[in-house]
């Protein structure tokens, strides 16, 4: 859950597997994020990019919450890293 007092910026719905590297990205550049999980269905999570029909829960996306104060941290590096995501879709 988001911290009410946090300014944060939406980054998306992610699959389990791509949060899971986007975050390693994040830890290592010491950014601040949140991920609440969020039942989705098939055309939700195609849209975001975030369908993975091989995952063990595939209905479950993954919502991506970063901290404001920390973009500058960030830049445009998970962008890069992940072309596909539709960024503000």
């Amino acid at each position: 859950m988001v911290s009410p007092t946090a300014h944060i910026s939406y980054f998306g719905l992610w699959s389990a597997k791509k949060l899971k590297r986007a975050l390693e990205l994040l830890t290592e550049l010491e950014v601040r994020f949140e991920v609440d999980e969020q039942t989705a269905d098939r055309v939700q999570l195609e849209n975001w990019s975030a369908w993975d029909p091989n995952a063990e829960r595939p209905h479950i996306g993954f919502n991506l919450w970063i901290w404001t104060a920390d973009l500058p941290k960030l830049g445009t590096k998970l962008i890069a890293e992940f072309p596909e995501i539709k960024f503000g879709a």
